[in-house]
């Protein structure tokens, strides 16, 4: 009689696994459709992650980036996912931060704004044109 085979599981879910200890179940999926759902962008290309990291805070981010150095696993960070070049999709872990998408601060004199990373820009360009400006130019009044 032969031993069973021992099954280990994927090192997907073991990755999945790891980073729910150190930031929540809520934060990290690794199920079928959420793989599905981040393995595309507005690009044509198709990459399916190990995990995607829900992160919503500075915190999360420094512990997810700490965890992908310290194993070797690539991080891709994503936020609306509308890229044309496949760079918001990737085989490692995904980093979504669109739940950063605050606008700090807004300084018209300077010309300058400070915002979280998951800012969608048509949001930031309805704050700024209350300045007279626009992202990426002055506007002439």
């Amino acid at each position: 009689m032969t031993a069973p085979t021992l099954i280990l599981p994927e090192r997907s879910h073991a990755i999945a696994a790891d980073l729910r200890g150190q930031l929540g179940s809520e934060k990290v999926k690794d199920d079928f459709p959420t793989l599905t759902a981040y393995a595309v962008d507005a690009s044509i290309y198709r990459m399916v992650p190990k995990a995607v990291v829900l992160v919503e805070s500075e915190d999360d981010i420094a512990k997810t980036v700490s965890y992908a150095i310290t194993r070797g696993i690539p991080l891709t960070p994503r936020a609306a996912g509308t890229n044309l070049t496949g760079s918001a999709i990737g085989s490692g872990i995904i980093l979504d931060v669109s739940r950063l998408n605050r606008i700090l601060e807004v300084n018209p004199k300077e010309q300058w704004a400070r915002v979280q990373p998951g800012v969608v820009l048509s949001e930031l360009n309805k704050q700024l044109s209350r300045h007279g400006l626009l992202f990426g130019r002055h506007m002439q009044t």
